[in-house]
């Protein structure tokens, strides 16, 4: 059973699309203005979108500072604000997503049930948006603003169910398996889940508080069979940095291969597993992670340096790693946002 919803969840959520689209067409003929306004449909159709994506984070967003965590970074559409970054303001037009919020834990404990408010948070901004605009829309429709404006305003809201689509979408556990309302699912039913994601947030907690993986406890590393795919596979490499850094090399042997098992696209688990690699001496492994390095947008942050230091001591490039190293151990030492995690890779740095 559980296949098949995978499977018909994709085509369901692209005709529920082409219902709103045609829905957006046959308003604004039927709306009885004349052709040349339906170039109104251009702007509308981008702004509701926009405006949609925008509540939703704004939702995630004040619900997060309530619910006692930090959030350092906040990009909507074009535009970025990070809070440690070296440009606290960006502008940016080629962006994988219409919005992104990246969080810390200030406070302690609860975090299972912090992470649900913040979840709950989105989703009641797509709530108020799709309520606004399709009220509006329905009362264009029956004439409230009068004749001419009615007509005219039909026509720019024609695409507000769209914002009913988006809150279904986000909102179903059916349609994705990582949508909010999946996520607030798991919560709800399963313990285990409850659990990884209260010792995740304590596990960063401690690393934003300045202690470094071999420091923190290491129950907190422990992750159930049930944990979604996500959460475990941080867990699983907090699991694969303690053990390299308390030199228990046959524990991270294990670890790295289990982490090998499951879905990750993040790019610093691949920086990670090379480092292990190249520490571990195997060959193979070099080979097929060292790819990762041509794709390096970023060489500011501590975990890369530490694989591209890693690599180029392998290679026997001594020019490039006399010359990188004090860079990189500066970069590690300036660190403001996470500092345990910087910690733990001077301390790597320092031994290659």
């Amino acid at each position: 059973m559980k296949s098949k919803k995978i499977t018909l969840q994709l085509p369901m959520s692209i005709f529920m699309l082409v219902i709103v689209v045609l829905g957006c067409f046959a308003i604004t003929y039927f709306s009885g203005v004349k052709p040349i306004f339906y170039l109104i449909l251009i702007p509308a159709i981008f702004l509701t979108v926009q405006i949609t994506a925008l509540f939703h984070e704004f939702g995630h967003y004040l619900a997060t500072k309530k619910s006692g965590f930090e959030v350092y970074y906040f990009k909507f559409s074009c535009f970025t604000v990070d809070k440690y970054g070296n440009k606290r303001f960006k502008i940016s037009f080629f962006n994988k997503h219409l919005g992104e919020m990246r969080f810390y834990p200030k406070e302690d404990g609860r975090y299972s049930q912090n992470l649900e408010r913040s979840l709950k948070g989105g989703l009641k901004g797509n709530l108020i948006v799709a309520v606004i605009l399709n009220v509006c829309l329905a009362l264009s429709l029956i004439g409230v603003f009068g004749q001419v404006a009615s007509l005219y305003v039909s026509v720019a809201l024609s695409f507000s169910p769209y914002a009913l689509y988006a809150l279904l979408i986000n909102a179903i556990p059916w349609f994705h398996p990582e949508n909010d309302g999946s996520q607030i699912k798991r919560l709800k039913d399963s313990e285990e889940e409850r659990q990884a994601i209260d010792n995740l947030y304590a596990i960063q907690k401690q690393l934003f508080d300045g202690k470094t993986y071999e420091e923190i406890p290491i129950g907190y590393f422990n992750v159930g069979a049930s944990v979604s795919e996500d959460v475990k596979t941080f867990l699983t490499v907090y699991a694969l940095r303690r053990a390299i850094e308390s030199g228990d090399l046959s524990t991270a042997d294990i670890i790295a291969n289990a982490l090998e098992s499951q879905n990750f696209s993040e790019e610093e688990i691949f920086y990670e597993l090379l480092y292990w690699y190249v520490l571990s001496e195997n060959e193979q492994k070099i080979n097929e992670y060292s790819s990762i390095l041509s794709f390096t947008s970023n060489t500011n942050e501590p975990v890369v340096f530490r694989a591209l230091l890693s690599y180029a001591k392998y290679r026997k490039d001594e020019d490039y790693f006399n010359v990188a190293k004090p860079t990189a151990i500066k970069v590690c030492k300036e660190t403001r946002l996470n500092k345990g995690d910087a910690l733990y890779n001077l301390k790597l740095i320092e031994r290659l």
